[in-house]
């Protein structure tokens, strides 16, 4: 009996180690935006203003309504155990565009930032639009970790002030995963950012990362709004980055039938292979609230990427909208 005991423990240990390695694998999707534009509403197919006739006739696409049910429907699969845990991010530009910024400016903007309940969000050069002062009570009232590592504010003592940080580090179910921010330096031409400085993103973003990965994280995203190319580069040079989520180029990336009229650029992810043979994917989601990224993601228990799937989510008449309180002044 005692050398039954002894292999039943020995059989059940070795069960336990070769079945380990499918445990340890981590699951998660990450959903994404960028250049939204203060597409409050939804919008006609080439995201201008939807009008009752075209409501009417199902001709319209967008608007936050919109982007919220698609996150919140699959949010509550992940919720339920249907589904992998979700990461909801945003690369930047949801200031400017249409009357509701003109009139409510950064209060709308943050606002629907909290409605969405992004886990993480990167500046845009537009966010800049009314000057540091514009940008402040922003950065104050938003309820997400809003991250940029490429700006100097030294200059810029109330801006450094606020809740604005390098990366974040976000937890999913027991996975700490860290997410960097990055912003072109072309906003100080592009937009008011007054006395900012600007460091190269490579630069910031390795240096951010060498600081994760020295506090044991090992799933790197970069979150920011420099463009198509930029991220690319990014996706080259920084060794421990997994993934670039990318904003400001308006990118439109898809794997298979085009979905509507935007022509992809590239395929979705966009797979970038480093020089030491490691993959990096690259994804940005169009603009103006017209699709939502979804990337499905496997990592092994080093925090390297095993399998990945996903597209841009058209976002047309046939996804519900929900109630996110539009007329509401504030």
């Amino acid at each position: 009996m005692a050398g039954s005991a002894f292999w039943g423990t020995v059989f059940l240990a070795v069960f336990a180690a070769s079945s380990g390695g499918d445990a340890a694998n981590f699951e998660i999707i990450l959903l994404h935006t960028n250049d939204m534009h203060a597409r409050f509403e939804q919008t006609t197919a080439l995201s201008s203003r939807c009008t009752d006739a075209d409501a009417e006739a199902n001709r319209c696409y967008g608007g936050m309504a919109r982007v919220a049910s698609e996150v919140r429907k699959i949010r509550a699969r992940a919720a339920s155990g249907e589904g992998p845990n979700v990461l909801f991010l945003n690369a930047g530009d949801t200031y400017q565009g249409t009357v509701w910024y003109t009139f409510h400016k950064w209060r709308i903007v943050a606002r629907f930032i909290n409605l969405l309940a992004f886990d993480a969000i990167s500046l845009g050069n537009h966010e800049f639009d009314d000057g540091v002062s514009g940008l402040i009570p922003f950065l104050n009232n938003v309820t997400c970790p809003v991250l940029a590592s490429n700006l100097d504010l030294s200059e810029e003592p109330l801006l450094a002030a606020t809740p604005l940080a390098n990366s974040t580090i976000l937890v999913v179910n027991g996975t700490r995963i860290g997410v960097i921010g990055y912003l072109t330096p072309d906003t100080k031409e592009l937009s008011k950012s007054e006395k900012v400085k600007y460091i190269d993103e490579v630069d910031a973003i390795k240096l951010e990362a060498d600081k994760l990965k020295n506090q044991g994280i090992n799933i790197l995203i970069a979150l920011g709004h420099s463009g198509f190319r930029k991220d690319i580069q990014i996706a080259t040079e920084v060794p421990d980055i997994d993934v670039v989520i990318g904003g400001h180029t308006n990118t439109f990336l898809y794997t298979g039938d085009q979905p509507d009229l935007e022509v992809p650029e590239s395929l979705y992810p966009h797979v970038v292979t480093q020089p030491s043979g490691r993959k990096v994917y690259v994804v940005q989601a169009y603009a103006y609230t017209k699709y939502l990224g979804q990337l499905d993601l496997e990592f092994d228990e080093h925090g390297e990427v095993i399998s990945h799937k996903g597209n841009p989510i058209l976002l047309d008449s046939s996804v519900t909208q929900g109630n996110m309180g539009i007329r509401e002044n504030n």
